[in-house]
């Protein structure tokens, strides 16, 4: 199978969900109608936002699936070849992506990457990434994946390392983060770097003003980068 073929099914494969937002929610991260969807290729299926909580509602998102990592790709593969790179380490609050392989629907939860890690830059680029229980989705035309969302928080450190607070004036700008992790991706040997390759249909332009304490901006272009894993 070509890399054409598999861009093409990912590109042609956003169907809608179908779904509503949840009157009830207690804090309002809405994605723009009907940029809410069910990505489907073959027998899997993911939704094109994480949540903020393990309810799969389009008025609890947090940030768009932005990167897809492929072919032979698994969470603790990506995170230690992209932890080689000066600055990256774990840190970060948990967040949840709902996503099936082969129909069976489940959650997984991933507080991600950042880089500066605890060194106190005041603008962090933060990438989470997902997949089901042994850390690797499978298909036949994508072979071994996971998806990766990606957001900037604005961090304005208090204390002393390694007792150190973090306070967010702001979280957001996916795609300006989306670039960090291309440009971070293709610094790992081997590894090919495909940006804005791959149609999600999550573009989304706004702002949630103090709806959780801080400034919660999301700008993304839909356009999800495809990344190589041999």
């Amino acid at each position: 199978m070509t890399r054409a073929t598999y861009l093409l099914l990912l590109s042609l494969a956003a169907l809608a969900a179908g779904l509503h937002a949840d009157s009830n929610s207690a804090e309002a991260h809405t994605a723009p109608s009907p940029g809410f969807k069910i990505i489907t290729v073959l027998e899997d299926g993911w939704y094109n936002w994480d949540f903020r909580s393990q309810s799969q509602s389009s008025s609890n998102v947090d940030w768009p699936v932005t990167i897809v990592y492929y072919i032979n790709a698994n969470i603790n593969k990506v995170k230690d070849k992209l932890k080689t790179i000066e600055n990256i380490g774990s840190c970060g609050s948990p967040i949840n992506a709902r996503l099936s392989e082969g129909g069976s629907w489940q959650w997984d939860q991933d507080s991600g990457l950042k880089d500066d890690c605890g060194t106190g830059s005041d603008v962090t680029e933060h990438l989470r990434v997902y997949a089901d229980g042994d850390d690797r989705l499978y298909n036949q035309f994508l072979s071994y994946y996971i998806l990766g969302t990606t957001h900037e928080d604005d961090c304005h450190e208090h204390g002393v390392w390694p007792f150190l607070s973090c306070h967010h004036h702001w979280v957001g700008y996916s795609e300006v983060a989306n670039n960090h992790w291309d440009s971070y991706s293709d610094q790992v040997a081997g590894w090919d770097v495909y940006p804005d390759e791959s149609n999600l249909d999550n573009a989304a332009s706004f702002a949630d003003l103090h709806g959780s304490g801080e400034d919660h901006y999301v700008f993304n272009n839909g356009l999800a980068t495809l990344v190589v894993v041999p």
